[in-house]
C-alpha cells in the first residue's frame, strides 16, 4: 500500500473534490491548488484522530505542511462557510499565525453578512499572543476586530512568557516592544510646535535647541503617530541647563479630534527627565501642552528638549 504520505499524494491527485462547502468539479485535472489539497486531507486527519492515531496525524501534517500557508492566501478559502473555516483553522499546523489573522480578515471582508454571530467562534481561531508584537500593533489593531484590551493581554503574555511561548503556541515571532514611536523612523511627523522635528531624531537633546511653543498656545508640541500604537509609558526631557522648572499635561488622541489628558502637572513643577507610566492607551496623536515656566527670561515660552512613548515592560 505504500506510506501514507504516498497514500495520500494519489488520494488528492485522483479524487474528486469534496467536502468545506466547495462544489464538486467534473473531470477536474490532477494538478489542484494548496487549498484543495488541504480540505481533501482533512477528513483522512480527522479519521486518524478518531482512531487515535498519532503516526498517521504526524504524517499527514507533515505532508500538509508546505501546503498550509499557501491555502490560506487562496481566494477559495473567501467562499467557505464560517463553520469549515473554523474546522480548518483548529488544526495545529506549523504556520505563521499572522496568516491565520489575515486569512479570517480577507473572509470578513468579503461578506460582512455571514460575520454576524459567527465572529467569537472564527477570533477564538487565532492565538494573539503568537502575532509578532509589530504586526499586532500595525495591523490587528486596526483591524478594529479585537477589544484594545485583548491586544494588551496578549503583548503582556508575550512578555511573561518569552522563553516557553512556543510551547502552546504555533507560532513564535520577533518581539518589538519598548520601542519609542515619537521617532522619524516609525513615521511620525510634527503637527505643531516650533523645531518639533528635533524630537523625531534618534540624536536625542540636540544642544541648543530644543522644540518649543508660546504658553498662550494651547495646541502645544503635537506629534502624529505613522500608525496607531498601544503605549504604556511617556517620557519628557524638559530644559534645564539653567535649573528651571515647568508644569504641563500631556493629551493623546486617535483621531487628532478628540483629546484625552493622561498626564497632569500642570499643579506640579518639574524639571529634567519625568517618566510617567500609564494604563495600556490606543494613539494616534500625542501633545504635551506647557502652563508655566519659571525661567524669567523666558517664562511665556515651553521647552522640550526629547519625548518618548512605548509600550514597555
Amino acid at each position: 500500500m505504500g506510506s501514507l504520505t504516498a497514500r495520500l499524494a494519489i488520494f488528492l491527485a485522483f479524487s474528486p473534490h469534496r467536502g468545506f462547502g466547495v462544489p464538486c468539479e467534473p473531470n477536474v485535472s490532477p494538478r489542484r491548488s494548496a487549498f484543495q489539497d488541504v480540505c481533501q486531507a482533512l477528513p483522512a486527519y480527522d479519521a486518524a484522530f478518531n482512531d487515535i492515531n498519532m503516526t498517521q496525524k504526524v504524517e499527514i501534517l507533515q505532508f500538509l505542511e508546505d501546503k498550509v500557508a499557501a491555502a490560506l492566501d487562496c481566494e477559495e478559502l473567501e467562499t467557505l462557510s464560517p463553520g469549515a473555516l473554523a474546522e480548518l483553522l483548529c488544526k495545529p499546523w506549523r504556520v505563521e499565525e499572522i496568516r491565520v489573522f489575515r486569512a479570517i480578515w480577507r473572509w470578513h471582508q468579503r461578506d460582512f453578512g455571514r460575520w454576524e454571530g459567527k465572529s467569537k467562534d472564527l477570533l477564538n481561531k487565532i492565538h494573539l499572543a503568537a502575532i509578532p508584537a509589530a504586526l499586532l500593533q500595525h495591523e490587528v489593531l486596526p483591524s478594529k476586530l479585537f477589544d484594545c484590551a485583548l491586544i494588551v493581554d496578549a503583548l503582556a503574555v508575550k512578555i511573561r512568557f518569552a522563553d516557553s511561548i512556543d510551547l502552546f503556541q504555533r507560532f513564535i515571532g520577533q518581539e518589538s516592544l519598548n520601542v519609542n514611536v515619537i521617532n522619524a523612523s516609525q513615521g511620525a511627523s510634527v503637527i505643531s510646535g516650533t523645531d518639533g522635528e528635533v524630537l523625531l531624531s534618534k540624536h536625542l537633546f540636540q544642544k541648543p535647541r530644543c522644540a518649543h511653543h508660546a504658553l498662550s498656545d494651547t495646541s502645544g508640541i503635537t506629534i502624529k503617530l505613522g500608525t496607531s500604537q498601544v503605549i504604556n509609558s511617556v517620557l519628557v526631557h524638559l530644559f534645564d541647563d539653567d535649573g528651571r522648572e515647568y508644569s504641563y499635561y500631556v493629551e493623546v488622541s486617535i483621531d487628532g479630534i478628540s483629546w484625552s489628558r493622561i498626564i497632569d502637572h500642570t499643579g506640579d513643577l518639574v524639571k529634567g527627565k519625568v517618566l510617567d507610566k500609564i494604563p495600556p492607551t490606543e494613539v494616534g496623536f500625542v501633545r504635551v501642552v506647557g502652563t508655566r515656566n519659571t525661567n524669567e527670561r523666558s517664562k511665556n515660552s515651553f521647552h522640550l528638549c526629547e519625548l518618548q512613548a512605548a509600550l514597555s515592560e
